[in-house]
């Protein structure tokens, strides 16, 4: 069970900071070694539907930070990253996100680091652009 981030917009800090969520995998494949930086599918989708259940609203990076520029900051936001590239993403973060319509932001490495069995590819990347909102 996700315990609840803050009870109130009043409750996330003296600056109405804004929580950030940050994953590596999302996935059952778990390399040795990174155990502690995978969760499961299906925790996952529990801890969307958490964040939404509670009021919360996601919100992009570059979202955020126009809308503290404009003066106009996100009471009940939460902010989703996912480093890494991992493959999971394409599999099981991406359709998790469109069901709960929540929207998240993605940091991958260079090109070069893209290959192995457990990162995407450029056709993934590619897929993923396409249906980003």
């Amino acid at each position: 069970m996700l315990e609840p981030i803050a009870k109130g917009p009043d409750q996330l800090g003296p600056s109405g900071m804004t929580p950030i969520l940050t994953y590596h995998s999302v996935g059952a494949f778990i390399l040795r070694g990174f155990t502690p930086f995978v969760v499961r599918p299906n925790r996952f989708r529990d801890q969307l539907w958490a964040l939404s259940d509670a009021g919360y609203v996601s919100l992009s990076v570059s979202e955020l930070v126009r809308r503290r520029l404009a003066g106009c900051p996100p009471k009940r936001a939460v902010i989703l990253t996912f480093d890494d590239g991992f493959a999971g993403f394409l599999r099981n973060v991406l359709p998790a996100l469109q069901v709960s319509r929540m929207t998240a932001t993605l940091y991958i490495g260079r090109q070069g680091k893209l290959a192995g069995p457990s990162r995407f590819s450029q056709r993934s990347l590619h897929s993923i652009r396409s249906t980003a909102r």
